[in-house]
């Protein structure tokens, strides 16, 4: 239903009405949310089994050089940090398109950006994957991918709360 409003700021006394049939512009052929399990593939990064949350692995054990645990969030850094999702099956080549959210946090005290990057693989049924490339939304011609998310800490040291992949095809 909608009404007009004049000039004058009054509204119609009857209002107009009109039925749409909603539809979906695109198919999914894969919605999946990793966390808080994180199946796939843990480079430098621990998952905190009370929050489910991915968070930055230190290269010092906290005792080992008197570090208080609680003074900072990551003491020594690795030079980077990655999580690979497990390999999603389309069930046949397709031209679809893939994208993700990403939900990120800067860790306690932590400076700098939240930022990460997302990265992209596929390949077509009897094919080879020929490398991740930089991601954000777009399509692609295949029958699996992976994603793979990565943290790098001279930008900020950041948490991965939560991700969630997409892949769609128009309808």
């Amino acid at each position: 239903m909608i009404k007009a409003l004049d000039t004058s700021g009054n509204y119609s006394a009857t209002e107009g009405r009109k039925t749409f049939e909603v539809t979906g512009f695109y198919l999914t052929l894969s919605d999946l949310i990793y966390g808080p399990l994180w199946a796939g593939t843990l480079t430098n990064l621990i998952r905190n089994p009370a929050t489910g949350h991915l968070n930055p692995d230190d290269q010092d054990d906290a005792s080992a050089d008197d570090h208080d645990v609680f003074d900072n969030y990551v003491v020594n850094p690795y030079a980077s940090y990655a999580y690979e999702t497990p390999e999603i099956d389309l069930s046949d080549d397709v031209t679809a398109r893939a994208w993700s959210r990403k939900y990120t946090t800067l860790g306690p005290g932590e400076g700098g950006s939240n930022t990460t990057k997302l990265y992209f693989d596929y390949k077509l049924d009897g094919g080879a994957y020929d490398g991740y490339e930089e991601w954000s939304n777009g399509y692609f011609e295949g029958r699996y991918c992976k994603f793979k998310v990565e943290i790098d800490p001279a930008v900020g040291l950041v948490r991965i709360d939560n991700l969630q992949t997409m892949v769609d095809q128009p309808a």
